[in-house]
């Protein structure tokens, strides 16, 4: 029989539907989606001066002369840092570990516990975050329009309340004159649970108020309403207060049965079928409340950090990787405390003597990456000892499979890899009959032709791919695979 080759791309990973029909990889681990295929994903490169202890939050912001701080919540602290080392704002115990961060203008506001502090900018952040007093107690903030607003309040857990418009340090009593004429005002959800999470400029909308089982549009119409309230989903909200991601003119979320989208009126499933099953198997489940979202601008992916069944406490060990542009998903084993939206704040050629002497033993990629470039938009982290980074080192391994093909009995040649990489390796996934489940042979090594020679007798073939940690690659199309077709059933 004559050899003959075929050319199977890789698919979307979708690990919730089954193995047979082509249409989907099995597996896509340690990569993100691309327009054709997936590209690598870096691992983290730690750089700076570790926390005394475990981030719970964290936000940056880009100052007027392009500079950045960043400011992160721990259990016990509330700390800035400019460029240099880590500034006390505030410290002392709380009624618990909860941490809420945000930008209002110029200044910071945090809930540390359930009480609310603000950090005052005065060309810098010099002095101590100081409470504001007249704020009732809560749990989780957004800005909404001109308002700061505080949600799961204090024994009003169905209720939020909003300041004054544009001073979120005043907070009027409910209903009397002064704060009719500032526009602060509650309202109180009668049904849908608690409040888990409030999210501002979704596309054109002015917030959203995410419930345990219920989604609420908030709109800002003025006096005498202020706002007006609308539900958009009446039986699911999140079960994950964190989860919340806005990409554009969508809010990605995890609700009870699955991952969703919305942008403000409808909502659409977006892990149905997909990812959602195996998120559930594989997140611990008394833990989901850890998971945590944030959104790679430079890339453009919805990334959530979760723990596994078998994570360290206070810690995640996995993300899942969702880029709304392709309606695509990926997974990836990274392990840290937090992950969150920053700015590059940009390193000196004479500041890299600090991370090492030797060009060689930095750890960056290469002197290209965004990390070094001041105000670029970066992913970063803060790793299991309480270090900062961002994904900026060498390519993790990645493991992706093509969709399967065959039907018919076939001798399976080679494998040449669709990678620019050289050194990526194949297997070869196999089966007899739809019932199997598909097993591998050993992984082999592109020859100089770039074909990773496999010899393998069966029905139904997919190919897995394995490019080792190291440089980057930004093409992963699929695989060609080498056959000739055998005789028989």
């Amino acid at each position: 029989m004559a050899l003959r080759r075929k050319t199977v791309p890789f698919q979307a990973w979708l690990p919730d539907r089954p193995v047979f029909g082509g249409m989907q990889s099995t597996e896509a681990r340690n990569v993100v989606p691309a327009a054709q295929g997936y590209a690598c994903l870096e691992s983290p490169a730690y750089h700076g001066t570790a926390l005394p202890s475990r981030a719970v939050d964290a936000i940056s912001r880009k100052m007027a002369d392009s500079s950045i701080c960043r400011f992160v919540a721990t259990a016990g602290d509330l700390y800035v840092n400019g460029g240099g080392g880590w500034t006390s704002l505030l410290s002392g115990s709380a009624v618990s570990e909860n941490r809420r961060l945000c930008l209002y203008g110029d200044d910071v506001y945090c809930l540390y516990g359930t009480s609310l502090y603000r950090a005052v900018y005065s060309g810098g952040y010099n002095t101590q975050a100081a409470a504001v007093s007249a704020a009732p107690y809560a749990s989780c903030m957004g800005v909404v329009k001109d308002f700061l607003v505080l949600g799961r309040l204090t024994g009003a857990p169905t209720s939020i309340r909003w300041s004054a418009i544009d001073d979120p340090t005043d907070w009027p009593t409910v209903g009397s004159d002064s704060a009719q004429y500032k526009m602060s005002d509650r309202q109180v959800f009668p049904v849908g649970g608690a409040v888990q999470a409030i999210v501002g400029g979704v596309g054109g909308l002015d917030g959203l108020i995410f419930q345990e089982e219920a989604l609420t549009r908030m709109t800002f119409v003025g006096p005498p309403y202020i706002f007006q309230f609308d539900p958009v989903d009446r039986a699911m909200g999140t079960m994950a207060p964190l989860s919340p991601v806005v990409a554009g003119t969508m809010c990605y979320y995890l609700s009870s049965s699955g991952w969703k989208g919305t942008n403000g009126s409808t909502v659409t499933d977006a892990g149905r079928d997909r990812v959602d099953r195996w998120f559930f198997d594989n997140c611990a489940a008394e833990r989901i409340g850890e998971v945590r979202g944030c959104y790679d601008r430079k890339r453009g992916l919805c990334i959530w950090s979760f723990p596994s069944k078998s994570c360290p406490e206070n810690q995640f060990d996995s993300l899942l990787i969702y880029s709304s542009s392709e309606d695509r998903w990926t997974h990836a084993l990274v392990s840290g405390e937090l992950i969150f939206s920053d700015y590059a704040s940009g390193i000196s050629l004479d500041d890299l003597d600090s991370y090492s002497e030797s060009v060689d033993a930095l750890p960056f990629k290469s002197l290209d990456v965004s990390i070094l470039k001041a105000g670029d938009n970066v992913l970063s982290l803060f790793g299991t000892s309480h270090q900062p980074g961002s994904f900026s080192g060498p390519a993790l391994e990645a493991v992706v499979d093509t969709a399967e093909t065959g039907g018919q009995h076939m001798m399976l040649h080679g494998i040449r890899p669709v990678v620019d990489r050289g050194d990526a390796e194949c297997c070869a996934m196999f089966r007899d009959r739809e019932a199997d489940m598909p097993r591998p042979t050993p992984f082999s090594k592109q020859s100089r032709d770039g074909v990773c020679y496999q010899h393998r007798s069966a029905a139904y073939f997919s190919a897995r791919v394995k490019v080792p940690a190291g440089s980057s690659w930004i093409n992963g199309f699929g695989c060609e695979l080498l056959y000739e077709e055998e005789g028989g059933l």
